[in-house]
């Protein structure tokens, strides 16, 4: 028999989460004060292993030019810069900060690398539609901050959806059924409960809807639809060329791509997804 929980009481448990974590809470405020110096940075990272690591991976993988060419984190710094470093050091304070119990059919390294995957072509493509890459990423990191935090909070009842998904239901409507609500609402209450900036709040909340039709100004969350378009081929293991013909041209038109760029654009994604992920 399926688990089941009334909403008041998942509503209760929203209710009850912590504050946003201080760590966490303390590079958000840095990055949106342009508190956090280059020489910080290198310090921060060069303090932790595993975050250097990451660093040099992600500085010398296809997206940047510069494959095996820089050797220490002073140099990816300098390369990645510091938008993109303070990404990276939000990522990782968050990835430490939110660790759920072990959850049967829940891939947590597959959630977080899904997250990596979608925030740096965010942040990468997020020029095209004059948006802000910081902003970008972060919205990709937190899109499905719902699917996480119901693992913390339920994960008797995200074991059973994960097996009936399985089974090849819709995940969404597993949720709703078993909950009242699904991860995308509880991805923006999250949101809203740790007041990030309203665009994230609405980028986790409608990134499911699609490409607003007629619309001259998408915001986040259009850029969202429109990546999973375009990353789904390449993270379902398909290679560049075979994703070329799988990506929808409207998804091409939306993020301004013309025939000419498309090919290249695959072939660093797909040659760049597996060091983001690892990072």
């Amino acid at each position: 028999m399926s688990a089941t929980l009334e909403l008041p009481d998942l509503s209760r448990r929203l209710a009850d989460l912590p504050p946003l974590p201080a760590a966490l809470a303390e590079v958000l405020q840095a990055l949106r004060q342009g508190g956090l110096t280059m020489e910080r940075c290198i310090a921060l990272i060069e303090r932790d292993p595993s975050l250097a690591a990451r660093c040099l991976r992600l500085a010398n993988s296809p997206f940047y030019g510069r494959p095996g060419r820089i050797g220490s984190v002073s140099g990816a710094v300098t390369l990645l810069g510091l938008r993109t470093v303070n990404n990276l050091l939000t990522a990782v304070t968050l990835q430490q900060a939110i660790r759920p119990e072990q959850c049967p059919g829940f891939d947590l390294n597959g959630f977080w690398r899904h997250a990596m995957n979608v925030a740096m072509t965010a942040s990468t493509l997020s020029a095209r539609l004059d948006l802000d890459p910081s902003e970008a990423f972060l919205a990709g990191l937190l899109h499905d901050i719902g699917e996480l935090m119901l693992v913390v909070l339920v994960p008797e009842i995200v074991a059973d959806v994960e097996r009936r998904v399985a089974e090849g239901e819709s995940a969404r409507a597993v949720e709703r059924q078993l909950l009242g609500t699904d991860h995308v609402e509880v991805g923006s209450a999250v949101a809203r409960r740790w007041n990030f900036p309203p665009a994230i709040v609405e980028a986790i909340a409608d990134h499911h809807r699609g490409w607003p039709e007629g619309t001259q100004a998408p915001g986040l969350a259009a850029l969202l639809s429109q990546i999973h378009q375009l990353l789904g081929p390449l993270e379902r293991g398909w290679s560049a060329e075979q994703a070329l013909a799988m990506v929808p041209e409207a998804t091409w038109q939306a993020l301004r791509f013309v025939p000419e760029e498309r090919s290249e654009m695959l072939l660093r994604l797909s040659t760049s997804l597996a060091a983001i992920g690892q990072a």
